[in-house]
């Protein structure tokens, strides 16, 4: 089941001046939320985190309530399910919202409210993908300790580690199914967390198995292919195919004829039927083969065709490489697939406008190079523009207010994992918001396609984050999920080019001044490295979580990764040490847990 994230921003109505009074109010429904006492958010099951905020007045747009939705499924469904079951809190919450039907409106109208005020995330992380609240609470919570206690009945046992591994599987299968509602799944279908990651061992692994069958794949389609579009003659392709075939045949049919007499007719099919089978492996290498000395006897004949392919290649990579470059630059900084479409048009018509002539590739050659010198002059404007601003900045080192300090962070040690909200302005300038846009798509991109493995660059201390641009505020709000305390939060991330690259395009307006970001160079260095003003910065920033629930409060992202990876073990197979073709594919599919992979898992238990 996939997660979803869901941020509203709700303009406050014009008329209410009374902010302290909202907070008040959303406060103390916060704290009957975070005791139980009322409005208990786990009859919605499909909820992982849910918090509310208020964003000041700020370049003259009115306040707003900020309201962050973390939950599996699609958003339809979920919205009608918390509209149907927390009625009563979201009257209490979007009381003062410009445009709310009230208590009395019916559910379809209080939907179309929220859709109203539904914004974009700029970038968004998760950082146990694929995992449903079910999952995490249910399925696996305490899963270590289930199956430490179940080794433990048979410590003394003598059985061998893979009997030993199968009954505390199976006793804790049986342990499960009688407290869950539904039959507890050991062995799922799929895997539980994100596979297709460069990241993962298990993806370089599998990736690098598969490499000498994709090299095989393509040599033989290389050789098959050459012999057929480069024959003069269709016949002239036949012994690719018909001599291996042949050579395979007479080498089963020497075997029969050679076998001892003396064996059944049977029992020696069965030895030419092996021997048929190992040389017509060996003929799916000849076809290949034959395929290019075919097409090397053909080329004489075809010079004209294989010249014309060859140029239409070169010609083709000289010219869309540069335009690609540039269209990529123009791409992250502006966004749109538009760049990259006029690239590919620009490389196509350059090609086609060329002629198969020396000059002509000199030309291409020329035009490659003047593109690459257009691309380089852009960024180092570029470079030159962001280093003057950098330069020019004055950066936050003002005093801290405890008292402040104190309100925002009141529910940080309430429990094991806190909450971060977070609004900074964006610099002026269209550069400012525009490398803050291109940057934010980097890291959205980043995280769905390489930091999805349980921790972002390395950190696994994040559960959900996100970022908003809001450009009628032109500020940036940043939301975070994550476990133990601010500092040690914020000082994990102090070496992470990503929040100097993200954060350094903000100031903080402080009686009329901009005071910025500790300063980078650059774009992505130093900047965050200056830990102690980083930190300061991000408390000036940091807004009070009015509201905030987790549907597991008590656990870390590694101890979810850990009991996810405990439960994929149980679904994994023991190794059997087949061979042939299909095991070995069964291996790259599902590697199996041998003996020593079973040995340091019931030692780490």
């Amino acid at each position: 089941m996939k997660q979803r994230v869901l941020t509203l921003v709700l303009p406050i109505r014009s008329e209410t001046t009374e902010l302290e009074a909202i907070r008040k109010n959303l406060r103390d429904l916060g704290d009957e939320i975070l005791s139980g006492q009322t409005q208990r958010f786990e009859s919605i099951e499909k909820l992982h985190f849910f918090s509310c905020g208020v964003l000041e007045e700020k370049n003259g747009s009115h306040p707003c309530l900020l309201v962050e939705l973390s939950f599996d499924g699609s958003a339809r469904d979920f919205v009608r399910q918390f509209v149907a079951h927390k009625r009563e809190a979201l009257d209490r919450i979007l009381a003062h919202c410009d445009g709310y039907p009230g208590a009395d409106a019916k559910p379809g109208e209080v939907i179309r409210f929220l859709k109203k005020g539904r914004h974009r995330n700029q970038a968004v992380y998760l950082g146990t993908p694929g995992r449903s609240v079910r999952q995490i609470t249910l399925e696996e919570r305490g899963l270590r300790g289930a199956l430490a206690e179940a080794l433990q009945e048979t410590s003394g046992s003598a059985m061998s580690r893979e009997e030993r591994w199968r009954r505390a599987v199976a006793t804790v299968s049986k342990k499960k199914s009688e407290q869950t509602e539904r039959p507890f799944l050991p062995a799922p279908r799929r895997p539980l967390r994100v596979r297709s990651n460069p990241a993962s061992p298990l993806y370089r692994a599998r990736v690098r198995a598969a490499l000498p069958l994709l090299a095989w794949i393509a040599f033989w389609l290389a050789g098959v292919g050459a012999a057929l579009m480069l024959a003069r003659k269709p016949w002239h392709a036949i012994p690719v195919v018909a001599v291996p075939a042949a050579l395979a045949a007479t080498a089963a049919a020497l075997v029969f004829l050679r076998s001892p007499r003396r064996l059944k007719a049977r029992a020696r099919l069965s030895v030419s039927w092996v021997a048929l089978r190992e040389f017509a492996g060996t003929a799916l290498w000849l076809v290949p083969l034959g395929g290019l000395v075919v097409a090397a006897f053909e080329l004489p004949w075809q010079s004209d065709w294989l010249d014309a392919a060859l140029f239409w290649g070169v010609s083709f990579g000289l010219a869309i490489i540069p335009v690609l470059l540039a269209g990529a630059l123009v791409f992250v900084l502006v966004g749109g697939h538009a760049a990259v479409a006029s690239a590919l048009v620009a490389a196509g018509m350059l090609a086609w406008r060329s002629r198969v002539s020396p000059s002509a590739l000199a030309e291409i050659g020329l035009t490659a190079l003047a593109s690459a010198v257009v691309v380089a002059l852009l960024v180092g404007l570029y470079a030159i523009a962001l280093r003057r601003r950098e330069i020019d900045r004055v950066i936050w080192d003002e005093d801290e207010d405890i008292d402040r300090i104190a309100e925002v962070a009141r529910r940080e040690c309430a429990q094991y994992q806190s909450h971060l909200i977070s609004e900074t302005e964006v610099e002026s300038g269209r550069l400012r918001m525009a490398t803050l846009r291109a940057v934010l798509r980097t890291v959205d991109l980043l995280a769905r396609y390489w930091f999805n493995l349980g921790h972002l660059a390395g950190i696994p201390s994040i559960h959900f984050a996100r970022f908003l641009v809001l450009p009628e505020r032109r500020s940036l709000v940043f939301l975070s999920n994550y476990d133990d305390r601010f500092d040690d939060y914020l000082g994990q991330f102090a070496s992470v080019w990503g929040v100097t690259a993200t954060w350094g395009n903000t100031v903080q307006v402080v009686d009329g001044r901009p005071l910025g970001f500790p300063r980078p160079y650059l774009l992505v260095f130093d900047g965050a490295r200056r830990e102690n003003l980083f930190k300061r910065y991000s408390r000036a920033s940091q807004l009070e979580s009015l509201i905030w629930y987790s549907a597991y409060p008590d656990l870390s992202v590694a101890e979810i990764e850990r009991a996810t990876a405990l439960r994929e073990c149980m679904s994994q197979p023991i190794e059997d040490h087949s061979t042939g073709f299909l095991a070995d594919l069964r291996r790259w599919w599902r590697p199996p847990l041998d003996e020593a992979a079973l040995a340091a898992l019931i030692e780490a238990l």
